[in-house]
């Protein structure tokens, strides 16, 4: 596989784990792989084990649950703290609402779908 290719197959898998995972919803080795393949990228779970090793080494947390032989990966908020900063932002009379929104959906797509459907809910 192209180096290009390679490059890409790693940003899909970060963006599988950032977005269809967290705490409370986790990926199967086999759920990685068949998400990857909708992506357009073929892997074997070895690989799959070594580039979670190497984002591990890299400080992005993704972790490993036996009880549930998934995968999530540790946001950098809360779903709680999304909604903090959501209010601060929207209670600024500096901002026009459109910087509000714009703002506030950053915030959000620091979370999972999930976590995104229980602070806009």
């Amino acid at each position: 596989m192209a180096d290009n290719q390679i490059s890409r197959r790693n940003l899909a898998l970060m963006h599988i784990l950032r977005t269809y995972t967290d705490e409370d919803h986790t990926l199967s080795m086999s759920e990685i792989l068949t998400e990857l393949e909708e992506y357009g990228y073929h892997a074997d779970r070895r690989t799959i084990y070594s580039l979670i090793s190497a984002l591990n080494e890299e400080e992005e947390q993704v972790i490993y649950v036996p009880a549930r032989k998934g995968y999530y990966y540790k946001h950098a908020l809360l779903p709680a703290e999304a909604i903090i900063l959501a209010d601060a932002i929207n209670s600024s009379p500096s901002l026009s609402e459109h910087a509000t929104e714009e703002l506030q959906e950053k915030i959000f797509s620091l979370l999972s779908i999930y976590q995104q459907d229980i602070v806009t809910s």
